[in-house]
């Protein structure tokens, strides 16, 4: 009489998927059916099926079931198993030492049976990762281990987070909120309140005091209503300011500040009052001449120019505008400053009105900043002087969990940064100058991974907009994938190690979402799949 023998997959896929790229995933149940009740000896050694796990051999050992005709084998996942394809089986069988027979003893000789479908069965399952969208709720896992909070995790991997300053940021509903010094930033879309992830940014200082208070700026007929609307941090702190003449440079509210030959963003966050429009206008005297331009903004419309440029020493102008809620808007302009002598103050003016107004042409406005760089980072609040915003910094050591010989790095992240940054460029994940896995050099819209002798670039990526990026090293086979785009070698990638890893270097602006590290160089497949 032949005896019919199946195995059937059991455990739930989406289960799995959810759980398995934070801690430990739960091990994989695999049911096998037999015609009768069997008796199952592990006395020598333990039945089990191979388990293919992106070209890695693993196995689904015998679990339970003897005495019965139903077997239950599980697969336990290896810290870096990665496989988002799925998993494949292998008949037949493999005793491994062990033995399967009838009630009465007599061997089971034919285990073949036929491979089910399992591409359902995923498994991420890095040695660390940490997903920044949820705050401080977030999951962060060390070799398998979850920690529901980013302090807790950090003094589990012996790394630190620092800022010496306070920093802001948008919480959950909308609102922007001040984050004490050396506290972690997870900022929030102000619009749909999607979470971004934690906020990295290099110091920058606003050059501009009394951010908040425009009745402490000079005046040009012009009216300031100090308190007069609630601001985008909640509080009763915003001004309206009022134009009393229309005609060619009156009506504006202004600041001075020592200026520098450099690059610098003006930011102010504006709402609509009587009208919808406004302008700001930096302008200096420099070599004797007087020297400026007009960024202009429309509120109803959101669209931000740069014109009426006169004097010839800003260049490279840009204007931008972005809604942060309750008709609030955030409107920065971005200049160079060429010459050679400044024979007058940086000056910063803010008009609430524009050509064809009425006299009485008015704006709220609030959050005023200054700062020296080609983008707009967070807001600073300043009082009576300037104030400078610290670096976020956030180390951990490398032992225990890194793999120098051969590894996968992943990281999800939006990096607010001009094309043109001054400086080395950026690190979003790295160990030593000769262990850059995810960076971008200066001026370049693309990212790299670099051993100390071979560089990958990605293809150019858009940035302010969300990027997945995962590289490999080891084994002749270094290569980088960026939202789903491959780019192969066969570098071997020997990778330095100064006993620590940055979550990003001092030179990255921008949020990141996901960062995730497996102790085994992936497949070619396995890459594009996490980044896509």
């Amino acid at each position: 009489m032949r005896i019919k023998r199946h195995i059937q997959y059991l455990v739930s896929v989406s289960l799995l998927a959810s759980l398995s790229a934070y801690a430990a995933p739960p091990d994989v149940n695999f049911a096998v059916t037999m015609s009768e009740a069997v008796t199952v000896n592990t006395g020598s050694g333990t039945p089990r099926i191979a388990v293919n796990v992106d070209g890695q051999t693993r196995y689904a050992t015998y679990s339970a079931g003897t005495g019965t005709s139903s077997l239950t084998f599980s697969y336990a996942p290896t810290i870096g198993d990665l496989d988002l394809d799925g998993v494949a089986l292998t008949s037949p069988i493999d005793l491994n030492g062990g033995t399967i027979t009838d009630l009465n003893g007599n061997p089971e000789t034919n285990l073949t049976f036929t491979v089910p479908n399992t591409s359902g069965v995923k498994v991420d399952y890095p040695s660390l990762s940490m997903d920044f969208t949820n705050g401080t709720s977030g999951r962060y896992t060390l070799n398998g281990t979850a920690y529901n909070d980013l302090s807790s995790f950090l003094t589990a991997a012996g790394g630190t987070f620092t800022r010496a300053s306070v920093g802001t940021y948008f919480d959950s509903t909308g609102t922007l909120q001040t984050a004490a010094p050396g506290q972690p930033r997870f900022d929030h879309d102000p619009i749909t309140h999607a979470p971004k992830g934690i906020l990295i940014e290099e110091s920058r200082t606003n050059l501009l005091p009394y951010s908040e208070d425009f009745s402490q700026w000079s005046k040009f007929t012009a009216t300031v209503t100090s308190n007069a609307a609630t601001a985008p941090d909640g509080t009763m702190t915003a001004d309206l300011i009022s134009a009393n003449d229309t005609s060619l440079n009156n009506g504006f509210v202004y600041r001075n500040v020592t200026g520098n030959f450099t690059s610098y963003t003006v930011s102010v966050f504006a709402k609509a009052g009587n009208v919808s429009h406004f302008k700001i206008q930096p302008n200096a005297q420099i070599d004797g001449a007087i020297t400026g331009f007009l960024a202009t903004f429309d509120l109803s419309n959101q669209v931000a120019t740069t014109g009426n440029f006169y004097g010839g020493h800003f260049i490279n102008t840009s204007a931008s505008i972005s809604s942060v809620g309750n008709g609030w808007y955030k409107c920065s302009s971005s200049f160079k400053i060429t010459g050679t002598t400044f024979d007058a103050p940086l000056k910063t003016w803010i008009y609430p009105y524009f050509a064809g107004d009425s006299v009485g042409s008015n704006v709220y406005i609030w959050g005023a900043q200054l700062e020296q760089g080609e983008f707009p980072t967070s807001y600073i609040p300043t009082a009576t002087m300037n104030v400078t915003r610290a670096a976020d910094v956030q180390t951990f050591p490398t032992s225990g969990w890194f793999n120098p010989n051969s590894a996968s790095f992943y990281a999800q992240f939006q990096e607010n940064a001009a094309l043109n940054i001054s400086g080395s460029g950026s690190l979003i994940m790295g160990t030593a100058l000769d262990g850059r896995f995810i960076y971008r050099t200066s001026g370049s819209s693309a990212y790299r991974v670099y051993d100390g002798t071979n560089i990958l670039t990605s293809p150019d990526q858009t940035l302010n907009s969300v990027v997945k990026v995962a590289t490999k090293y080891g084994g002749s086979n270094m290569a980088i994938s960026a939202n789903g785009s491959l780019v192969t070698s066969n570098f071997d990638g020997s990778w330095g190690n100064q006993g620590f890893a940055w979550l990003a270097n001092s030179r990255y602006n921008g949020w990141i979402a996901n960062w995730k590290y497996y102790p085994a160089s992936m497949s070619n497949t396995q890459l594009q799949l996490l980044t896509q």
